[in-house]
């Protein structure tokens, strides 16, 4: 019995029909590339594509790509190094790549480029830096000639002319009043925030140029 060719092509039709889409696909690469190319095929030919809203249609795959394979990478993290106990540095990730300005009093020196890093103290009259080493020994130690503090390079010189080694050091403030009173202060650092990690109390800590400081020090984010 033969069957009509209507009904063959109906049934090559159901047999060849494309997979659709679900509502959960819509988050991911390949049906954003889909849209794309359909779009791009059935476009007038009289009236074609802005190439000006293509390259920025281009430009959304490509974030959108980058982004699944964070959310991947970080997932990743999460599951080997120990789920809800990581949560911290997890939502701290998305501050990979910002500038950060962050409260410390600690600064790095990586033998050989300087350690820049600012002293706060409102009303003082006048400002002594100590940087000492990990022993807490002082390396060198500087006066600020302007009141309440200002901004510091240091090269790594020491005292006696050396030249420190690599590592972290600690920075001691000790500022005065006109009447020899002391006043608070306190020590900031610039950079990129190229590392997260959790603390032992869950919550993130980021590391600013070259140090980690926790979350409550950062004062500032910019791109």
């Amino acid at each position: 019995m033969l069957t009509p060719a209507a009904d063959a092509a109906t049934n090559t039709g159901r047999a060849h029909a494309p997979k659709r889409s679900s509502p959960a696909d819509l988050g991911t690469k390949d049906i954003f590339l889909k849209l794309l190319v359909a779009e791009m095929q059935f476009q007038d030919p009289l009236n074609p594509q802005d190439p000006t809203r293509m390259s920025s249609q281009l430009a959304q795959f490509n974030t959108l790509e980058q982004q699944i394979k964070t959310n991947r990478l970080l997932a990743d993290f999460l599951n080997r190094k120990g789920g809800a106990r990581d949560a911290g540095a997890l939502a701290g990730a998305s501050l990979l790549g910002r500038q950060a300005l962050a409260r410390t009093d600690a600064i790095a020196f990586d033998g050989t480029r300087p350690a820049d890093f600012e002293v706060r103290a409102p009303g003082a009259s006048g400002v002594q830096v100590t940087i000492e080493d990990a022993a807490g020994r002082p390396v060198r130690t500087l006066r600020l000639a302007a009141p309440g503090g200002g901004r510091i390079r240091w090269d790594g010189a020491t005292d006696t002319g050396a030249t420190a080694p690599a590592g972290i050091y600690r920075v001691v403030v000790q500022a005065r009043d006109a009447q020899g009173g002391d006043v608070p202060a306190e020590v900031r650092v610039r950079g990129l925030v190229d590392g997260v990690r959790t603390a032992k109390d869950g919550h993130a800590q980021f590391r600013v140029a070259g140090v980690y400081v926790p979350d409550r020090a950062i004062l500032e984010i910019t791109l």
